[in-house]
């Protein structure tokens, strides 16, 4: 087999061990304080291109809470990822060169990272790691989700789900995995995020 072909074995094995360990966690999940603070019905159901974003509220590694007031306004990435998890370094560090490519400044839009079921522990060293080697943005959030309540309620299935929302808060895209053409696709969808310029 080409080394192609082995790495491609490889990041296959990889998808599926994010899939399989992922499933196992949202099958033990609890159920939350966010699914009880739903007012809006039509914000209850999972993200779905075209509408509203499903409420978010989660602890950002930094102490701070990640929510709706805080995101209001402006175009924003929401990523669901596991520092375990090899397609979702690749997919990140695609999603940064594509935003690095685009523009200097970023659109303007923010990146929230979501650790799915790790302890704030294991995230907040690999958060350092990254920060120090480039590999994360230093505007981006990095929050927890350790018992799978954002990732139920945004409909997150696999490892990584990127959501892409505007700033009136639809949901314009969304990719779930990682693999051939990803930058090229995200590329696009950053743009169409951008505001509009005066």
């Amino acid at each position: 087999m080409t080394i192609l072909g082995h790495a491609s074995e490889r990041a296959i094995v990889a998808s599926v061990a994010c899939l399989v360990s992922f499933s196992i966690g949202l099958a033990g999940a609890s159920a939350t304080r966010v699914e009880n603070r739903v007012e809006n019905p039509s914000r209850a159901s999972p993200a779905e291109i075209g509408q509203p974003y499903p409420a978010l509220e989660a602890d950002a590694i930094d102490g701070t809470l990640v929510n709706d007031a805080r995101l209001a306004g402006r175009p924003f990435i929401v990523d669901f990822f596991a520092t375990w998890c090899h397609p979702c370094h690749a997919a990140l560090a695609d999603l940064i060169a594509a935003r690095n490519a685009t523009t200097p400044t970023g659109l303007g839009i923010q990146f929230i990272l979501v650790d799915l079921g790790e302890s704030p522990d294991v995230v907040r060293r690999w958060a350092r790691t990254a920060l120090s080697s480039g590999s994360l943005p230093s505007d981006a959030i990095v929050a927890l989700d350790p018992k799978g309540v954002a990732a139920r309620r945004w409909g997150t299935r696999r490892l990584p789900t990127t959501y892409f929302v505007n700033a009136d808060g639809i949901v314009r895209h969304i990719n779930r995995g990682w693999g051939p053409g990803y930058r090229n696709r995200v590329s696009r969808w950053l743009r169409d995020l951008a505001p509009p310029k005066p």
